[in-house]
């Protein structure tokens, strides 16, 4: 440690001790934090909120971790770590970084739509995008580091290939027992099943299903001669009404037309010879099909129905099945189930609405009633296709394909595919559902359920003026569970949920390519959450939506994990947004193991006074400009809100500020700020950190490099603290080759440094224009020169360690200054609340300590030698540099978003 003349120590601590050479010292900084129960915790720990300051001043150094400037604690075990080099991808792996770098390479994020029908499967650390394994129970979980899993979006593909397969639902396009009719590459949406005779059993020579003659049972024909039938084989009856009254156990019915409606009790199990040749035809003011509550067992199978006032109508007791059957322009409803109902192998299609419009739905499970679907079809239903209402009403099974539910034709209402509402419940696995007007999945009433597995839900199509439309909607106090779900290409909202209570649960999901509204060209987010709903999410990809990816509002909650939102588009409308994140209106996000890439104009937004997010674990990156005004470019920003970073990367972005504060708290830990470029359009900015309009910003353990104009900047009216961060490489303004200062205070801000390391930078390492600096430890060597006459006013070039020109008020302590190409310490003006110098060096540089205009500074025990020209030097000095010229220069963050 270097030594004045009466022994009194100066310079940071542990700088110059041994023979050190000073002028690449990093000051030593410690490391604390507190939990939120405000008990002391390791500043390295999740749910630790780091805090920092000089080792021998810290108030918890018996659990403070000392590191150098520019290092944070390490993630495990003792020790520190470069700030940024150890931040988590979104599968958990930590990558090394190349020999000489000090940070590892981000891998590129994939542009290309995710729609390749197989991907091959990956390891942690193979793949930005979030993976997926499967446990000894099939169920869905976070990859070890040593397995190989598959990318959000998809599922294993064929046994052995180490493959992926995209989540598409159901294997067949149409269920065992129905061809697709609509012609060969035709879109999916206009596809039709219908029932197969290829699949029809050749049964008997009579036309009966089957050959044998199996006792219980009663034979039915269309035609045959009422006199003398008694239902045997040789005798059948001409109409099952007939049959059934004789209470048989099982009714065999030939090929033909049958213009009856049917009532079942019992156990009885009416058998078609299959669907395309035996059909139904209900008259309109009965049911085709009724199962009365006496039905225990009964069962309908290899038919088609037409008709009636609804398809099926299943009474409160009643415990009933159809198999095999084809439900075609039925009256009203499909089914209305009120009892337990067991639907497979069956297609419900073109279900004709009432006489006023009313209605036209599909599966309709109402007072208790409970329907189970297996291999079931539901096509162009309308208002809804498969609806559980009230409480206990539930559907739910496997293998389920909904395609184009409509709108109501009377009531202007959007079609929903699935909705479970008032109490209502929805639990379907191996789920397609496709091409519905409005919304594809609904939940909204206290106690609604809706739990998707294994689904793919695509290309709805915006509804009608006034009707609602998105791919999910979760409101008034449902919830929505997504498992290893595709949520693609539909119109104007990805999942949106609303209101106190609502949950939603996303594990493994992606969410991508949502259009904006036809109408207005706007909207398309992916994941919108507000007005007190909650977000939980673990696996989640959101690629390419408009606007927002991701957004929280209105008091709304999130805990989201495993994230990766990229490639978010403007607004179609007018070219704004294209933000990855955004919390507002008293949001709170809790964010951990996110990249956020390839969005514009902001990556995270943090808006309003009471909103706020902490994030572990976060990289933001390649965060191009607003593509309607050219400007931002921002990683991460605040508007009055609380943003806390701890761990993260805030790289290659165009930016005014990587990190902007505006009049609230940002918190950056062990975060790495670097290359930053200037604005394309206009050469300007590239900052680093900004706060201004009443912010603050404090820094713990970071390390910012290869920024433009000002590594951290506190404008006018707001404040930054830098601990134990590192502040290199800062270069000129590429529009103008003025300003590439380390740290700069405006008038009216204040700039604290605590153990804090600036090296070349142009023009100045710390600056302050009428504004208030305390520095204290820190080391500002090797200032470059702003490049170009127009560097300043004047062609005034600075290159100075330490420049306070009109200053409020300066305080320098325990600093070494070295090596800077003009002054070490300049100071212009008076200090209006006086400025000192204490046990501090500033040595090897042009001039050693300038005072000019009538500034004074008050020096204690400091060393000012070793200066090529003078190490003293003021106003009446033979070689004084010339005043400098400091101006602030303008910087804008983003505004508050349009509500």
């Amino acid at each position: 440690m270097a030594e004045t003349s009466s022994c009194e120590t100066v310079g940071p601590a542990g700088c110059g001790e041994d023979g050190a050479d000073p002028s690449v010292c990093a000051p030593q900084w410690c490391a604390a934090g507190r939990d939120d129960a405000g008990k002391p915790c390791s500043a390295g720990q999740p749910a630790c909120l780091p805090q920092g300051d000089l080792c021998p001043a810290h108030e918890d150094a018996t659990q403070a971790v000392a590191c150098p400037a520019g290092q944070f604690p390490a993630r495990e075990g003792a020790g520190c770590a470069t700030a940024g080099a150890e931040v988590a991808d979104v599968n958990g792996h930590l990558a090394p970084a190349a020999k000489g770098a000090l940070w590892p390479e981000l891998p590129p994020v994939p542009a290309d739509w995710p729609d390749a029908p197989l991907v091959p499967a990956a390891a942690p650390g193979q793949t930005p995008v979030p993976l997926w394994c499967a446990d000894s129970a099939g169920a869905a979980r976070a990859c070890a580091a040593s397995e190989s899993g598959c990318p959000v979006g998809y599922a294993p593909g064929p046994a052995s290939s180490g493959q992926c397969a995209a989540l598409a639902g159901p294997s067949w396009v149409c269920p065992p027992g129905f061809d697709v009719s609509g012609g060969v590459g035709a879109p999916q949406a206009t596809l039709s099943c219908v029932p197969a005779k290829s699949t029809c059993p050749a049964g008997g020579a009579d036309g009966f299903a089957w050959s044998e003659d199996l006792p219980g049972t009663v034979y039915v024909r269309a035609g045959s001669p009422t006199a003398g039938a008694t239902g045997a084989r040789s005798a059948p009856f001409a109409t099952v009404t007939a049959a059934l009254g004789v209470k048989p156990q099982r009714i065999a019915v030939a090929a033909g037309t049958y213009p009856e409606a049917l009532t079942l009790k019992g156990a009885v199990e009416l058998v078609g010879q299959c669907a395309a040749l035996v059909q139904f035809q209900g008259p309109p003011d009965q049911p085709a099909v009724h199962f009365s509550a006496s039905a225990q067992g009964a069962a309908v199978a290899r038919v088609t129905l037409r008709g009636g006032s609804t398809g099926v109508l299943v009474a409160v007791g009643a415990k009933a099945a159809v198999r095999e059957a084809w439900l075609h322009k039925v009256g009203q409803v499909g089914a209305v189930v009120q009892g337990q109902f067991a639907l497979r192998d069956t297609v419900v299609a073109d279900v004709e609405p009432a006489a006023d419009g009313d209605l036209g739905s599909g599966l309709v499970a109402i007072k208790a009633g409970a329907i189970t679907a297996e291999r079931v079809a539901v096509e162009r239903a309308r208002l809804t296709a498969l609806l559980a209402s009230g409480p206990g009403s539930t559907i739910a099974g496997s293998a389920v394909s909904v395609q184009s539910t409509l709108p109501g034709v009377t009531a202007k209402e959007a079609g929903s595919a699935l909705a479970a509402v008032d109490g209502g419940g929805i639990a379907l696995s191996q789920v397609r559902v496709t091409a519905s007007t409005g919304i594809q999945a609904l939940a909204t009433g206290s106690g609604s359920h809706l739990a998707l597995t294994e689904a793919a839900i695509a290309e709805a199509a915006a509804g009608g003026a006034g009707m609602a439309s998105a791919a999910v909607v979760a409101t008034g106090g449902a919830s929505v569970t997504l498992d290893r779900v595709r949520v693609a290409q539909n119109a104007v909202g990805g999942i949106v949920a609303y209101d106190a209570g609502t949950k939603v649960h996303l594990a493994h999901v992606l969410v991508a390519a949502t259009a904006p509204d036809p109408a207005t060209a706007k909207l398309g987010g992916g994941v919108d959450i507000g007005d007190g709903a909650h977000l939980h999410a673990d696996g989640l990809r959101v690629f390419a939506n408009r606007a927002t990816g991701l957004r929280l509002w209105d008091a709304a909650t999130g805990d989201v994990a495993r994230v990766l939102v990229d490639h978010t588009l403007p607004q179609a409308a007018d070219g704004s947004l294209g933000r990855a994140v955004e919390v507002s209106a008293g949001a709170t996000l809790l964010l951990r193991r996110a990249r956020l890439a390839n969005n514009r104009g902001i990556g995270l937004f943090v808006v309003d006074a009471a909103s706020k997010v902490r994030a572990d674990d976060l990289v933001v990156d390649h965060t191009g400009p607003d593509d309607a005004s050219g400007l931002y470019g921002t990683s991460a920003a605040v508007a009055n809100g609380t943003l806390r970073i701890v761990r993260g990367r805030l790289a290659h972005g165009h930016s005014h500020g990587a990190a902007a504060v505006m009049g609230g708290q940002l918190l950056l830990a062990g975060v790495a700020i670097h290359d930053i470029a200037a604005l394309p359009q206009s050469g300007q900015f590239g900052l680093g950190a900004l706060a201004h309009q009443g912010g603050h910003a404090t820094l713990l353990g970071c390390a910012i490099a290869r920024v433009r104009q000002a590594g951290v900047t506190a404008a006018t009216a707001s404040s930054v603290t830098l601990v134990g961060t590192t502040v290199a490489q800062v270069e000129v303004e590429a529009a103008s080759a003025a300003h590439g200062v380390g740290v700069w205070a405006y008038p009216q801000a204040t700039a604290t440094l605590r153990a804090v390391r600036v090296a070349q930078s142009h023009g100045a390492a710390v600056a302050t224009f009428r504004g208030t600096l305390d520095v204290r430890a820190a080391v500002l060597v090797d200032t470059l020169a702003a490049s170009g006459a127009a560097a300043t006013p004047g062609g005034l070039v600075l290159a100075d360690g330490l420049v306070a020109r009109e200053a409020e008020q300066v305080a320098v302590r325990d600093c070494w200054v070295a090596g800077n190409g003009r002054a070490g310490l300049f100071f212009d003006g008076p200090a209006v609340k006086g400025a000192t110098l204490a046990h501090s060096v500033a040595t090897q540089s042009v001039f050693g300590l300038v005072t000019q205009r009538g500034a004074v500074v008050a020096r204690t025990a400091s060393w000012i030698a070793l200066n090529s020209q003078q190490n003293l030097a003021g106003d009446a000095g033979l070689s004084a540099p010339e005043p400098p010229q400091l101006a602030p220069f303008d910087v804008q963050v983003a505004d508050k978003p349009k509500k």
